[in-house]
């Protein structure tokens, strides 16, 4: 059996998810920033990707016929739902992005990041992204496993 290596960048984006997820958001951002530095740009969509398929195999998504109703939930508010439109824009992309990476529709997926318009747009897109996919994690005791692996009870 072969086992396809990982890219170069995939250690640094594993550390700025794993720092999101513990809410350690000062060391997320300069991992991120290392990340851009060293691998550029363009690596940003395919880490996206990863982070989003690292949510989707520890977290259960509904069906696909079940999407229609997608809500959002504010960790800082539990049982606060909102729909897409309640939310800020760049959450609702990020939910959207989820859904078509969930559905394997890399067209979708493709014009969603081809949508942003501006390079200070792209990094708020993607901040709400690990936002996004780092809550989730959260929801499911990701954090807590990530504890453990580092000693602590």
């Amino acid at each position: 059996m072969t086992t396809t290596p990982l890219p170069g960048w995939f250690k640094l984006a594993s550390q700025v998810l794993t720092e999101a997820v513990l809410k350690n958001y000062n060391l997320a951002s300069r991992a991120m920033q290392e990340l851009h530095d060293t691998f550029g740009p363009e690596v940003v969509p395919e880490v996206m990707m990863a982070w989003i398929d690292t949510m989707l195999n520890r977290v259960p998504a509904p069906p696909a016929d079940k999407l229609a109703g997608f809500v959002f939930q504010d960790e800082a508010r539990p049982g606060k739902l909102d729909t897409v439109d309640g939310v800020p824009a760049p959450v609702a992309w990020a939910g959207r992005l989820i859904v078509a990476r969930h559905l394997d529709d890399e067209a979708q997926a493709r014009a969603l990041i081809d949508s942003i318009p501006t390079d200070a747009e792209y990094g708020r897109h993607v901040s709400a992204l690990l936002s996004t996919v780092a809550a989730n994690l959260r929801m499911a005791g990701y954090a807590d496993g990530i504890r453990r692996a580092r000693g602590a009870p």
